[in-house]
């Protein structure tokens, strides 16, 4: 039988700022260049703090989708999303991804290869 502390749900703070602090370091780590040109404009942590309440509030907690948000983020104009991005009536979070992600590969060349 599993230690009941297994079955104990992460807090939704906490969850947030562990998010925060290892996205922080990976787009740091990986995307330094596109990082540092954000950071000429706008405060990273603001704007990091921004898109992880995006994904809450969008239910993208998947880490593929999660890392769409911010990656894709860091090209947009301005360093956010969209109103095509937003969530369509009826869509669910899953649908949402989908339908975003389709439309960047569109945009980006990418369907079809």
């Amino acid at each position: 039988m599993d230690p009941p502390w297994l079955h104990t749900p992460t807090p939704e703070l906490i969850y947030a700022n562990v998010l925060f602090d290892n996205t922080r370091r990976y787009l740091v780590g990986e995307h330094t260049e596109a990082m540092a040109t954000l950071a000429e404009q706008l405060d990273v942590d603001e704007w990091l703090w921004g898109l992880i309440q995006l994904t809450h509030l969008w239910g993208w907690q998947q880490p593929e989708q999660v890392h769409f948000l911010l990656t894709r983020s860091l090209q947009l104009p301005g360093y956010r999303p969209g109103k095509s991005w937003l969530p369509k009536p009826g869509e669910d979070p899953a649908m949402h991804f989908k339908r975003v992600y389709q439309e960047a590969l569109y945009w980006q060349g990418e369907v079809g290869r």
